[in-house]
């Protein structure tokens, strides 16, 4: 399973998931950082979860 957001212009800001998880409901927060730790402006993001043969993406804002 992959959990990917992606800024606006579709370059991948953070990975937050990867690798098997067990079936069931999960939750993971996204603390507003980009994976070098600075911290993401605001606007539209994309979030991207692949499991299997299966992709979800759907948009979501981030508002400081």
């Amino acid at each position: 399973m992959l959990l990917d957001i992606f800024d606006a212009s579709g370059s991948r800001v953070i990975r937050l998931v990867e690798g098997i998880r067990e079936s069931g409901s999960h939750q993971e927060e996204w603390s507003g950082c980009n994976s070098s730790g600075t911290a993401a402006t605001s606007g539209v993001y994309f979030y991207r979860l692949t499991a299997g043969k299966h992709t979800l993406t759907r948009k979501m804002v981030l508002a400081r």
